[in-house]
């Protein structure tokens, strides 16, 4: 089983049922040419040279030893790095410990975006760090301090802004119902997307818009914004519980 970062606010949206799709973006993976090769260079993958192959993205290199043509087409299929369908993530998060000064002592792991998970049965209190009044990275969450666990039960790949609208409601955009929008008859009732550039504001017409400053507001700064149209991991899942 294998871990799975999500923000504050997929978070919430699994929790509630409407997130049932993540996308991640397809990194070209670095190998090494030749054992060989004195100098160690890694393989240069060109991820502009690329297409969907079913659940892989079939990718072009180029061997940087002596000698490669560029003429020459050499491809790789890359495999999603979080399993495949049946497989189980398990999800992390931001959270901070609390554990009380009372006999018997009770353990608790708060989470960020809403709730906590008693693991007072577990005994873990003397394993749990001291500092325990700041929010720690998603990174450093332990397995038995997730709450969620989720089973892959698809996966395909695209470039980002292929997304469908069905697609980008099942990534768990919010939704308010009740505007009220004009036409010809006068005014009925409307429904608004949220954006996510702007806090509590729902003015966006269309699922994609939506999701495109979601995405931003997760990517951008990373060097994967909406513009630059990556391949992506298109993940499906479904909530379980652990057994």
């Amino acid at each position: 089983m294998k871990p799975i970062i999500f923000s504050g606010e997929s978070v919430r949206a699994i929790l509630e049922g409407r997130k049932t799709m993540t996308r991640r973006v397809i990194k070209a993976p670095k190998i090494r040419a030749l054992p060989l090769n004195p100098e160690k260079k890694h393989i240069l993958f060109d991820m502009n040279d690329a297409y969907p192959n079913c659940d892989r993205l079939k990718v072009s290199f180029a061997h940087p030893n002596d000698g490669f043509r560029p003429d020459d087409k050499i491809y790789r299929n890359i495999e999603c790095p979080y399993g495949q369908v049946g497989d189980r993530l398990w999800v992390k998060e931001t959270w901070k410990p609390s554990v009380s000064t009372s006999i018997p002592v009770e353990c608790r792991i708060y989470y960020k975006a809403c709730g906590y998970k008693d693991v007072s049965g577990l005994n873990l209190h003397r394993t749990i760090p001291l500092k325990q009044d700041k929010w720690r990275s998603p990174i450093f969450l332990f397995r038995w301090a997730s709450r969620i666990t989720l089973e892959i039960t698809g996966i395909k790949v695209e470039r980002l802004q292929d997304i469908s609208p069905a697609d980008a409601t099942h990534e768990g955009i919010g939704i308010y119902a009740g505007f009220e929008v004009q036409c010809a008859e006068g005014y009925e009732g409307g429904i608004g997307y949220r954006n996510y550039y702007i806090e509590d504001d729902y003015d966006l017409n269309s699922p994609i818009d939506s999701y495109k400053t979601y995405w931003d507001s997760l990517n951008a700064k990373r060097g994967y914004s909406w513009d630059t149209n990556p391949f992506v991991w298109v993940i499906s899942f479904k909530e379980v519980k652990d057994e």
